[in-house]
């Protein structure tokens, strides 16, 4: 081993590592997702010993070389991918990299286990590695084909069918995948699963994969953040993902251009993330055992967050949405707590949410509590073969004067003036408190102004979601001691 690469070891193990170490996976055991299933965060870059048989590739703009050391460095991170076997780290340079290719359409392909492709730690604070197609013949960024690969730090700019693909092969999976603190500007689909075989029963395209730290922007009128159209996806944690779309507020493109997509899934996480300016819906999850938590989305053109089988919508926040409801839930079990919908509905006739109401045959379990509704263009609606828990609830102000549906039943402001109506509403489902009123918040956010109702006034357990961190995930998180604020900030 040169002189070189062990001073390069020296200053990874130095000074990289202990910001690896500063990188912490949310906690969000007690949801209904199994975080045993999903990729853990590897230390990255990793660092071979002699004893093992993975090597350092080196890539630089200016590189002519074999790539095996760092003062020999290749050119294009396609040829170091050619050269990669199981085991390998790609360390790239900073710079704008004009790939050229790897298959039809494609610039680059990682198709060997176990290798990473990271931008090189020793790279100066706030550079960037460019990924560009070297000319409009590759469409199509980066496709991964093998099982556990890490994309770490590089930028993908410019590719319009499709940036970073997972699968594609026939009847294969991809196991355990993890993107990590990656730029994508993108003008179809940023992150994309894709097959080639759309047989009957076919096994998950991805198995395993972690999305982490991730910044979004589309740049076309077909742009998707995270797309599973080409299913199962499944173990899928998304966390701390930004995805901003190229829309104009209250531009409704129709159905599909959403955020985060998924077609068919199972226990799926999405936690810490932000949509904005995105043509469709936010989150749009079809699947089995789904959590969102501490998310925000904002100015969308159709509905905020979908779950339509069943799953947890914990701290998160809507808001400014356009068509139809900004919560959508299908038939299962759901548990919606510690949640903000304010200001949603620019169309004026929408149901701020709907539970059961598009499905055939409804039936279901509803959760609902901790949670503030206001300023919406309409009520919530439940449909009546639902079992409905609601506690902790802030309802008011909407444009249609209907604050909540539950089958043929409905109240408005004219029906909840005197206690006896909380009473005509234990008729029809499980309720302690709800609170018709304004829950006067901050100027600034949702938080609770000190004179609101929801201050230190919500439900004190919610079994198996206790540990549940506030949006703005405050160091104490919500209070062990006492009732915590309703809604999705937590004050103390």
């Amino acid at each position: 081993m040169n002189l070189i690469c062990i001073i390069s070891l020296f200053y990874l193990a130095i000074f990289y590592f202990p910001l690896v170490e500063a990188i912490k996976l949310a906690f969000i055991e007690g949801t209904v997702v199994d975080t045993s299933l999903l990729p853990e965060l590897p230390d990255l870059p990793y660092i071979p010993d002699e004893k093992e048989k993975g090597k350092f590739i080196y890539v630089e703009q200016w590189g002519t070389g074999n790539g095996l050391k760092a003062e020999s460095p290749l050119s294009t991170i396609h040829d170091a991918l050619e050269l990669a076997t199981e085991g390998d780290v790609i360390l790239v340079g900073v710079g704008k990299y004009y790939e050229s290719g790897s298959g039809y359409c494609v610039a680059l392909t990682m198709d060997v286990p176990n290798v990473k492709l990271v931008a090189n730690p020793l790279n100066p604070p706030k550079s960037q590695v460019i990924v560009i197609p070297d000319s409009g013949a590759q469409n199509r960024g980066l496709k991964i084909l093998a099982d556990n690969i890490v994309v770490d730090g590089l930028t993908f700019a410019g590719f319009s069918s499709g940036t970073i693909i997972v699968g594609d092969g026939p009847g294969t999976t991809v196991r355990n995948t993890i993107l990590k603190q990656l730029n994508i500007y993108a003008e179809g689909d940023a992150i994309v699963s894709s097959y080639v075989d759309p047989i009957p029963n076919r096994p998950p395209v991805i198995d395993g994969m972690l999305v982490l730290n991730c910044n979004i922007v589309g740049k076309g009128e077909t742009f998707i953040g995270f797309n599973c159209g080409q299913g199962p996806c499944n173990n899928v944690r998304i966390e701390k993902m930004t995805v901003t779309g190229p829309f104009e507020p209250g531009q409704n493109v129709g159905s599909g251009y959403d955020g985060i997509a998924f077609e068919s899934a199972d226990n799926v996480a999405i936690v810490e993330c932000t949509i904005r300016t995105v043509g469709a819906d936010g989150i749009d999850v079809k699947g089995t055992r789904v959590v969102v938590v501490g998310s925000k989305v904002d100015t969308v053109g159709r509905n905020g967050i979908k779950i339509w089988n069943g799953g947890d919508i914990v701290s998160s926040i809507v808001t400014s949405t356009g068509a139809d409801a900004a919560i959508v839930l299908g038939s299962g079990t759901y548990r919606f707590v510690h949640n903000t919908v304010a200001r949603t509905g620019r169309d004026g006739v929408s149901y701020v949410m709907t539970v059961g109401y598009d499905e055939n045959d409804p039936s279901g379990v509803l959760h609902l509590y901790n949670s503030i509704f206001y300023e919406n263009a309409g009520p919530i609606f439940v449909s009546s073969s639902y079992d409905l828990m609601v506690d902790g609830l802030i309802v008011g102000e909407t444009l249609n004067n209907q604050y909540f549906v539950y089958g043929d039943r409905n109240w408005g402001p004219s029906d909840v003036e005197c206690l006896d109506d909380l009473n005509d509403m234990k008729e029809y489902f499980d309720t302690e408190s709800i609170f018709f009123e304004n829950p006067y918040f901050l100027p600034y956010n949702f938080g609770l102004q000190e004179l609101s109702v929801g201050r230190n006034n919500g439900v004190v357990h919610v079994e198996g979601l206790e540990r549940i961190y506030s949006f703005n995930n405050l160091p104490r998180g919500r209070p062990r001691l006492g009732a915590p604020d309703i809604g999705a900030y937590e004050r103390g």
